[in-house]
């Protein structure tokens, strides 16, 4: 299974995005939401090609929208 690195900046938007989750929809969204992410995570170490590239990011850098 691959690992998956997380930049400093991806790790802050995910916080920002789960604080962001909770204010506007609540507690249980959160929870929901936050589980989603910890399903997608495990799919794409499973399957580390999933996703797209993008011109802006390095080569070895993906983009998978969950939601």
């Amino acid at each position: 299974m691959a690992r998956i690195v997380f930049t400093a900046i991806a790790k802050a938007d995910i916080r920002r995005a789960l604080r962001f989750t909770v204010r506007r929809f609540g507690r249980s969204q959160l929870v929901e939401y936050r589980a989603l992410m910890l399903e997608v995570r495990k799919h794409l170490a499973e399957n580390p090609l999933l996703g797209h590239r993008r011109d802006d990011l390095p080569a070895e850098a993906r983009v998978f929208h969950i939601g």
